[in-house]
């Protein structure tokens, strides 16, 4: 049985909070930030996805995932909050990336394209849910949101009259249309008004379907095939140089080493959320049994083989981690000619000094 429950809910020279890292709150009097921001967003979903992983008693976890799901609907698909609520699990398609939203008419079904990242999060938190069973898994009262959304803010030193449902959405549309994608084409992904109406020119409905899940599906901001995010958990300075860890929600750590300059003008210290990029081509790949042996400076993250794929003399690992990640290693074929099919467990490893730091 699925229980409805709600919620209200001196330095030295290695830096290791005394106790569980919070988010760096706001000084007292000062305004919070001005409309929603790219950092207030990346907080209040590591605050969120953090609460998704913590132990909970049934009657708490429940609603934490049902909250997540509903907020990760909000940031990364703009629907409405009623719309969110009518969605049934077929409508569903994380294999994809898709969502089919359904409308208050007959045949007006439209499709909502997910990025990859985003789809692996929610599949994998998904497939674990009892929730998922519930003919609506996300209905819910309108009022229980908006108060968990307003006391995400509050932890998260933002504004709670901004982070709502409506913003989140408006939030989403900006976005888009920020990375150029056009007017008619950000009105189909929020299921406004009819484009095809609006528009001057011929519209084709399926080519613009097409081209919207290739904007939002096809094209990666970086070269970097490997991304982390978490809260720093300790900073140890080294000299010119220096050791940052930190954890993902789902608990995996990640450590960096950085200059002592980079340390301070980008003002780390446990609680900071960071975001750590790899490239594929500086993780190694391991058998689970000898991944533990490599130096102790080195990361070492343990997963599973999602897909491999070899041509013209290297292969591409791509491997399922904690949390829903997915990391991708590039190697040549024959270091790696024990890898048989997917399902094998491995190991990858990867020096700090190759985790490229950003806050955020």
């Amino acid at each position: 049985m699925i229980h409805d429950g709600g919620e209200g809910e001196t330095a030295t020279r290695e830096i290791v909070p005394t106790a569980a890292p919070q988010l760096p709150c706001p000084a007292p009097g000062a305004p919070p930030p001005r409309g929603l921001t790219d950092a207030g967003l990346a907080a209040a979903e590591l605050w969120l996805e953090e609460r998704l992983y913590a132990k909970a008693q049934p009657r708490l976890r429940h609603p934490r995932v049902r909250l997540w799901f509903i907020f990760m609907l909000l940031r990364h698909a703009g629907l409405r909050l009623v719309e969110i609520f009518r969605l049934r699990g077929d409508s569903l398609d994380f294999g994809r990336g898709l969502l089919r939203v359904p409308g208050s008419g007959e045949g007006t079904t439209r499709e909502v394209p997910l990025s990859p990242s985003v789809a692996r999060k929610l599949g994998t938190v998904w497939a674990g849910w009892e929730g998922r069973e519930l003919p609506l898994p996300f209905l819910c009262d309108a009022s229980r949101v908006r108060r968990n959304l307003a006391q995400c803010a509050r932890a998260c030193g933002l504004g709670p009259e901004l982070f709502t449902a409506r913003e989140l959405r408006r939030h989403r549309g900006l976005e888009l249309v920020a990375a150029g994608l056009p007017p008619a084409l950000v009105d189909m992904f929020l299921g406004r008004e009819a484009a095809e109406k609006k528009s001057l020119v011929r519209f084709d409905a399926d080519a613009a379907k097409a081209l919207l899940r290739e904007r939002i599906q096809g094209h990666a901001r970086s070269s970097a095939r490997n991304h982390f995010r978490g809260r720093v958990t300790r900073v140890r300075p080294m000299g010119l140089l220096a050791d940052v860890a930190f954890a993902t929600a789902s608990g995996l750590e990640v450590r960096a080493r950085i200059t002592s300059r980079s340390l301070r003008s980008l003002g780390l210290a446990p609680g900071v959320i960071v975001s750590g990029a790899v490239k594929a081509l500086w993780i190694e790949v391991h058998p689970a049994a000898n991944a533990g042996t490599a130096a102790e400076e080195l990361n070492r993250l343990p997963g599973i083989v999602d897909a491999l794929r070899r041509e013209d003399g290297f292969a591409e690992i791509l491997i399922s981690l904690d949390g829903g990640l997915l990391a991708c290693a590039v190697r040549p074929a024959c270091e790696v000619d024990w890898l048989r099919e997917p399902g094998q467990k491995v190991g990858i490893v990867f020096s700090p000094a190759a985790v490229i730091l950003t806050v955020g």
